[in-house]
């Protein structure tokens, strides 16, 4: 080895002789030229042969490393292959079974070659090394024209990073020279960078996505980029704890993981905000939990949402076919079931029909088959939510939720549809402002999050009407979830023509089950194939066919505008329901979707009353009507005559006139020969006829005797509250106006 001879730089020192008294050495500690070279190139020698056979040592551990079975793809298991690991603080090695560090082999030379004549260092060994390493390994590649070749894996560029089924692995050179290498292993379970994401805010909110191979199977994993900032502790926490992913417990491991964690993926997608249509740059996609159907390969767009993969209720079984076949063919003219399913399709078609948001709600006593016929239109897109069995992924929900909850459901279902099962088990409270949310596609932005915006058509049931459920039912909220009696014929006690409900249950549940969610796929394809483009003017031409129907035309001729308005969202069921069959995804006729819609409009009318104007007024006057009575001692002082003068009825009225507080009016008991009369102040009564006509609230009131014109036939009237008093002008009710037998 006389290329490596000449860095071997040794101290070597001469025993010093003993001075005698004259000055002169002691002549019998003194030693030859001789001897003294002879201990030299023994030292040498030694020496030399001992950075030989290290670097060899190393070499072949390298070879061994780089020709190792495992990263060939061959079966082994963790434990085989865990001597591997990036522990402890690394140098290369010496033996890759005992795991040797270099750095204990030179301390342990360091102590065998030192003496009291021969003093060698660490750093000088290390060196001397070194550079013997150089020259073994340029002599090995001489003799054997080749390198160790990379292991089998995905390598990241440049980087010293490789993944592999068995974990994430960081090349380490070893002895510093650039092609000779060691593969050690920083994490147990395999995480590939995907890529990196943003939404479609003006802060973008880069994230970087993972996907993760562990014991489940794979799964996406997103971190938000600034959890990748120093050491990574939280990005690697959240990998642990969504992913599965065991990281190899070291410094040095920890440090590069994080930078591995850090690469920066070539490849981009665009988080969309919520399921259904997005448009992107002007390319118009529909996107799915899953999928993003329309998607091209320069585009990529994804769900921004953290729900677990597989969790979002679009579950598939079977195939279109078997559910065209054991499902919709059997109940080709059954109309709930008809409008359930066409509830359904006409999510995806809401926003391209310029209707607002809105849906119909099923009502009916106990096992009539009014949750049936929901579970069926829910089939549409999955697995049908069943009270009573598992609901784990289901695609319906039940109404017992907060507002919040039901605000992040509507945006789950945007563009498709939301199916809400037994109002009755809700909050009253809750649901009355939620339907105004629901179907308006807006939420609340609640805790300084943006407000969410949906398009939602909604399908309900419960064993109550709207108006029976809520408190204080508004017209808005019965005109944007419209009462469907369940029952196909009053007391028939099912809602199906052709099946009595137990029979009907027991064969359509379990088919359901079995075929869903596939008709709804095909149904999206369809669409997105032709662009709202071609179908929108069809959607369109098909609505005015439906409205020119004479059934159809007799009712607009006298409907009030609310009533139109649910007219139309009745001939958007109808006009998808035609544009499904024409495109083979329905195995009905339109005659039979026709009859059905209108079926089912007609139960809705009937279960309504009026439908004109004045219908509509009259129905409004009576919910305010009792809306008053309820509050109307609080809103009243109470008077009574006592010697022809009026004085307050109680304590309490006495109090409330002393108070000077504002208050409705006054409430003038009778004589055995009057009833009594209510005198309601300007101010109440605007309050009270808020949002109507309050002109033809008084002619309607007036004819009914429930409005008290004065002597001079003029309202409002002069009259006394208080003996002494001047007169005042009120509107003057008699006291059946708060008569709930009368309202």
């Amino acid at each position: 080895m006389a290329g490596v001879a000449h860095v071997i730089c040794v101290r070597i020192m001469s025993p010093v002789p003993a001075k005698t008294s004259e000055g002169r050495r002691a002549p019998e500690h003194a030693q030859s030229a001789e001897q003294i070279s002879a201990e030299e190139s023994g030292r040498k020698a030694a020496l030399l042969k001992w950075a030989v056979e290290t670097a060899d040592q190393v070499i072949a551990a390298a070879l061994d490393d780089a020709a190792l079975h495992f990263l060939e793809g061959d079966s082994g298991d963790d434990e085989q292959f865990g001597s591997l690991d990036l522990m402890g603080d690394y140098d290369p090695i010496i033996d890759s079974k005992t795991g040797s560090r270099l750095s204990e082999i030179i301390k342990q030379a360091a102590e065998t070659f030192r003496t009291k004549t021969f003093r060698t260092s660490e750093k000088m060994l290390k060196r001397v090394y070194l550079n013997t390493l150089r020259d073994r390994w340029e002599q090995h590649k001489e003799q054997n024209k080749q390198i160790p070749s990379e292991p089998v894996g995905k390598f990241y560029g440049r980087s010293p990073y490789m993944t592999n089924r068995h974990g994430v692995w960081v090349r380490l050179n070893t002895g510093g020279l650039d092609d000779l290498n060691v593969w050690r292993r920083i994490a147990k379970t395999c995480v590939e960078p995907e890529a990196l994401s943003y939404d479609t805010t003006p802060q973008r909110n880069w994230q970087h996505r993972y996907l993760v191979t562990g014991e489940l199977g794979q799964l996406i994993v997103d971190i938000p980029a600034e959890h990748l900032g120093k050491d990574a502790t939280r990005a690697i926490n959240t990998l642990m704890r969504r992913g599965g992913v065991r990281p190899v417990e070291s410094r040095q491991a920890r440090q590069h993981f994080a930078r591995f964690l850090r690469l920066p993926p070539r490849k981009r997608i665009v988080r969309a905000p919520r399921t259904g249509w997005f448009e992107w740059r002007g390319h118009l996609v529909f996107v799915l939990p899953d999928e993003v159907l329309g998607a091209t390969d320069k585009l990529h767009i994804a769900l921004d949402d953290t729900t677990p993969s597989g969790s979002h209720g679009f579950h598939r079984a079977g195939t279109s076919e078997q559910w065209r076949q054991q499902v919709a063919f059997p109940l080709a003219r059954h109309s709930n079931v008809v409008l359930a399913v066409g509830t359904m399709l006409a999510g995806p078609l809401l926003c391209w029909a310029d209707e607002p948001g809105g849906g119909f709600h099923f009502f009916g006593g106990s096992k009539v088959g009014k949750t049936l016929a929901t579970a069926i239109g829910q089939s549409v897109w999955g697995k049908p939510f069943i009270p009573g069995s598992n609901t784990s992924n289901t695609f319906g929900y039940d109404w017992d939720s907060t507002p919040g909850r039901l605000e992040q459901r509507a945006v789950l279902r945007s563009d498709v549809g939301l199916s809400l099962d037994g109002i009755e088990r809700g909050d009253a409270k809750a649901i009355a402002p939620s339907i105004y949310t629901l179907a308006s596609g807006q939420g609340r932005g609640r805790m300084g999050r943006s407000e969410a915006a949906f398009n939602l058509t909604l399908l309900s049931n419960g064993e109550v009407s709207v108006p029976t459920f809520l408190d204080d039912p508004r017209v808005g909220q019965t005109v944007r979830l419209s009462d469907i009696p369940a029952e196909v014929e009053p007391g028939s006690g099912s809602a199906f023509e052709q099946f009595r409900p137990d029979a009907a249950g027991k064969k359509f549940y379990p088919t359901t089950r079995e075929y869903h969610g596939a008709i709804g796929y095909d149904w999206l394809q369809y669409l997105v194939g032709q662009t709202p483009k071609n179908f929108q003017p069809r959607l369109n031409e098909l609505c005015k066919v439906f409205l020119r129907q004479p059934a159809v035309v007799e009712i607009l001729d006298r409907a009030h505008s609310q009533v139109i308005s649910v007219i139309h969202r009745f001939a958007l069921v109808a006009a998808t329901l035609a544009l499904a069959i024409e495109a083979s995804i329905l195995p009905w006729s339109q005659v039979d979707t026709d009859a059905a819609i209108i079926a089912c409009m007609q139960r809705w009318l009937n279960q309504r009353g009026n439908i004109d104007v004045a219908g509509e007024l009259l129905r409004e006057i009576e919910r305010r009507r009792r809306m008053f009575a309820v509050t109307a001692n609080d809103r009243l002082i109470h008077l009574d005559i006592v010697e022809r003068q009026l004085v307050p009825a109680t304590p309490a009225d006495q109090n409330k006139m002393e108070a000077a507080e504002r208050f409705d009016g006054f409430f003038k008991n009778g004589r055995a020969s009057d009833e009594g009369r209510i005198l309601l102040t300007p101010d109440a009564w605007r309050r009270l006829w808020t949002g109507l006509d309050v002109e033809a609230v008084k002619q309607q009131l007036l004819r009914r005797g429930l409005l008290i014109p004065g002597r001079n036939g003029k309202v409002p009237s002069a009259e006394k509250y208080k003996s002494g008093a001047p007169t005042a002008r009120f509107y003057v009710l008699a006291s059946a106006f708060i008569d709930h037998e009368t309202a």
